[in-house]
């Protein structure tokens, strides 16, 4: 992980399903695929793939995210 007073960087490396809590974020959230493909689904039941060479934004209202598949991937907001 990587933190500076500007933004937030994580890499994950999934081969199991896994919960991003974003409820205490106030922020937007882009999630960058490197390698793999997963199935992501939001606290309101949106689907969406994200696989390597992809990127998603995520709006700061969303809660939570289920990450399913196996996927490299960077995890950035500020």
């Amino acid at each position: 992980m990587i933190e500076c007073p500007y933004f937030t960087t994580a890499v994950y490396d999934l081969d199991e399903p896994m919960t991003l809590d974003y409820s205490e974020l106030d922020s937007f959230v882009i999630l960058i695929g490197l390698k793999g493909k997963a199935k992501i689904t939001d606290n309101e039941g949106n689907e969406i793939t994200l696989q390597g060479g992809e990127s998603i934004v995520v709006p700061a209202s969303t809660q939570t995210l289920k990450v399913e598949g196996t996927l490299k991937f960077l995890e950035t907001y500020v």
